[in-house]
């Protein structure tokens, strides 16, 4: 398999809610969005891959695109790992923010993290390497 692109796709219950966390909160920059008749939505640059942001209709939409009448594979179990530079101050800027990110931790193998859930529930685990 050669992979070319690596996206994770979420669809929102509260759109402005959800991409005010990923763009005004985490600063990830909008490299995309879009306001059709079919939906809203937005890519958020992240390092080599992005995370696309979907409204309720937009990601309905795509489900019939892609799945037509068949029942579409929805995920139960998400967390997506970020890794930056500097973890302990992305932590700070959360508290700051009003947002509630778990301790950080340093972990047997090598990473210090953190855990923060978005407005609708994914579960995101930033870390940075240690020197273990």
């Amino acid at each position: 398999m050669d992979v070319q692109k690596f996206q994770v796709v979420l669809s929102a219950k509260d759109f402005e809610k959800t991409t005010a966390f990923y763009g005004a909160i985490l600063g990830l920059p909008v490299s995309h969005s879009w306001d059709r008749y079919d939906g809203r939505g937005a890519y958020f640059a992240c390092g080599d891959a992005f995370i696309e942001v979907l409204d309720e209709q937009s990601a309905k939409h795509v489900e019939i695109l892609e799945h037509g009448d068949r029942v579409g594979v929805t995920a139960k179990a998400l967390r997506v790992g970020v890794q930056v530079s500097e973890v302990d101050a992305l932590h700070r800027e959360l508290e700051k923010s009003g947002e509630r990110p778990t301790p950080l931790v340093d972990v047997p193998w090598g990473h210090r993290s953190f855990r923060v859930a978005d407005p609708d529930g994914v579960v995101l685990t930033f870390y940075a390497e240690r020197d273990v």
